[in-house]
């Protein structure tokens, strides 16, 4: 819940950084902290055994939403901003949560994350964040780095899901 809360603040900054580039500073600070509790959410809950079907759902819906709020901002505000890389994200979340709800009702069963859609998920807010300071900090190269290695762990990611669907498939007409 805490990420959704720090969406408000974040596009306030991001919105007076298109002005002044330095309040992009205190939006990258907020998204730092948001990507922080994402984390010490995930660890706690493992931790104190309180990992829940509900917060299987949850906690992907609340990085999609979070880094989906702030894409579409970048995207309509920024004319820098590849809009190319929002759509292709939006494509591959779309398809994923469709083919999840179809295993859901089906197969009453929910796919976790792995470990490859969290560094996608990672590498996203990565590209983010150094989009939001790169004209303070004269990173436009790494900027393109982590861009291009966000639309990789994209494919990646999504053939991974599509090989565990497959083999869930399988197993269940066995």
């Amino acid at each position: 819940m805490s990420r959704i809360i720090f969406l408000v603040p974040i596009i306030y900054y991001l919105h007076l950084g298109a002005i002044n580039p330095h309040y992009n500073l205190n939006a990258l600070i907020l998204m730092f902290i948001g990507a922080l509790t994402d984390t010490l959410d995930g660890q706690l809950a493992r931790r104190l055994h309180q990992v829940t079907e509900v917060g299987k759902i949850i906690d992907p819906i609340a990085d999609k939403i979070g880094i989906a709020v702030i894409l579409i901002y970048l995207a309509v505000t920024r004319g820098d901003f590849p809009t190319w890389f929002v759509l292709f994200a939006f494509a591959r979340d779309i398809v994923i949560f469709v083919v999840g709800l179809y295993v859901k009702k089906k197969y009453n069963y929910i796919f976790m994350s792995n470990m490859l859609g969290k560094v996608t998920v990672t590498v996203m807010a990565l590209t983010i964040l150094v989009y939001t300071v790169k004209d303070l900090y004269y990173l436009e190269i790494f900027f393109q780095f982590c861009l291009w290695s966000s639309v990789v762990l994209l494919i990646a990611s999504s053939v991974s899901y599509a090989i565990r669907l497959a083999s869930f498939i399988r197993g269940q007409r066995a």
